[in-house]
């Protein structure tokens, strides 16, 4: 899909975003310093699970929880990949294929768009920060956007159609067509926060109960739901 999304010059649409953040510095990082949670009133936190890629198609993490014979939670490491057996059992089942970090399958990015189009009052005017370090991706073509220094991710900033969630950043052809996910993205109004960080397999979507239950409600995505003081590292069972 071609790229609807225009630079934005003025970094300070993201600076009340950024700060809410939690300090990302200590161990583990907790969800709300990934997702910014901007006020109480939109304190709930889904989280979609990116699928597992496999030759017969995208397949859930419930789903590949069963192939190995263990809990979903028991696919996601607690401590680093290397130190959990059951994932490494899974990658043998893909290939070596694992969820997409810091990327949306292009069908779980459309229906993303449906969920958080009614939950905000400006769907046309959403601003995207993405993490300046994608491989693929010709940072030229949006000459002038402000750069933002999220913490340990330096990102540009982007405005545009929440539709733009869909949109292929990458350059080149992926034989496994995918959308590049927007480190941070929120609507002009900050009804929500949505989150792929590049290191996670997952997107959190920060928000009001209503949208929160709405997503988990999808069946066309595998999601939880997540609190915001949890490590990262903790998949919800």
């Amino acid at each position: 899909m071609t790229c609807s999304l225009r630079p934005e010059t003025n970094a300070a649409p993201a600076f009340e975003v950024i700060n809410a953040l939690q300090p990302s510095d200590r161990s583990p990082v907790e969800v709300a310093s990934v997702v910014a949670i901007l006020d109480d009133a939109h304190a709930g936190v889904a989280q979609v699970l990116h699928p597992w890629p496999t030759d017969d198609g995208p397949v859930t993490w419930s789903d590949m929880a069963a192939r190995v014979g263990i809990e979903r939670s028991a696919l996601w490491p607690v401590d680093s990949p290397d130190g959990y057996e059951y994932a490494h059992a899974a990658l043998e089942v893909t290939g070596g294929m694992a969820p997409r970090e810091g990327q949306l399958e292009p069908r779980i990015a459309a229906a993303l768009v449906d969920c958080l189009t009614p939950a905000t009052t400006t769907p046309d005017d959403v601003l995207y920060l993405i993490w300046d370090g994608w491989a693929g991706v010709s940072y030229g073509r949006w000459p002038g956007a402000a750069k933002v220094e999220v913490p340990h991710r330096p990102s540009i900033l982007l405005r545009g159609p929440l539709t733009g969630l869909t949109a292929d950043l990458a350059d080149s052809d992926d034989p496994i067509p995918m959308c590049l996910g927007a480190l941070l993205c929120w609507p002009a109004d900050r009804a929500w926060v949505m989150a792929s960080d590049v290191d996670l397999p997952f997107t959190y979507v920060a928000g009001c109960e209503r949208l929160v239950h709405a997503i988990l409600g999808d069946a066309r995505f595998e999601s939880a739901r997540a609190r915001p003081e949890a490590p990262v590292t903790q998949l919800p069972m």
